[in-house]
């Protein structure tokens, strides 16, 4: 009997040991999934900033990149950029005292009276950046439903242009 419960100690003592070295070895597998997720979103980053500048991006407006990302698809962000910095050098309170338009996009006044609500953001300023973006998306969305003749950025002097540089 006392042989059995020597045994039972040091399976005890044994099965510590192991469970220690188990919730060492998750600590260490958390941080190395941790370490590595944030070594992805700064490869991210440098990816988004290189294809920024290569597409000519300021950095003001680079900044509204995941805004633009939340309402344009993927295969339209780049050229959502371009036109935001073209229009308004990413600054939201934007005006043109010629036109009048406002906003990261630089919508007319009447334009916005439809897009804001089309966009679910009837009442919002122009100057708001998550509604300007979001009724700029539902304009191109739109241009591209009914195939505008101007193409989906119509409704802006500027166009995207093509990426500099290779690859």
């Amino acid at each position: 009997r006392d042989r059995l419960v020597t045994l039972r100690l040091a399976a005890d003592a044994q099965v510590e040991t192991l469970v220690a070295l188990a919730n060492q070895a998750v600590d260490t597998l958390n941080t190395a999934v941790a370490d590595e997720r944030v070594a992805d979103e700064a490869h991210q980053d440098d990816v988004d900033r290189l294809e920024a500048a290569r597409r000519a991006i300021t950095p003001a407006a680079l900044q509204w990149k995941d805004l633009v990302e939340r309402h344009f698809p993927e295969a339209l962000k780049w050229e959502a950029l371009q036109v935001l910095d073209c229009e308004s050098r990413g600054d939201p309170v934007a005006k043109n005292a010629f036109s009048g338009a406002e906003g990261h996009f630089q919508v007319l006044a009447g334009t916005w009276a439809y897009s804001s609500i089309g966009a679910g953001y009837g009442g919002s300023l122009r100057t708001d950046p998550e509604a300007s973006v979001a009724a700029a998306a539902w304009l191109v969305r739109r241009s591209e439903l009914f195939n505008g003749p101007n193409g989906r950025w119509a409704h802006w002097s500027c166009q995207p242009l093509p990426a500099t540089g290779s690859g």
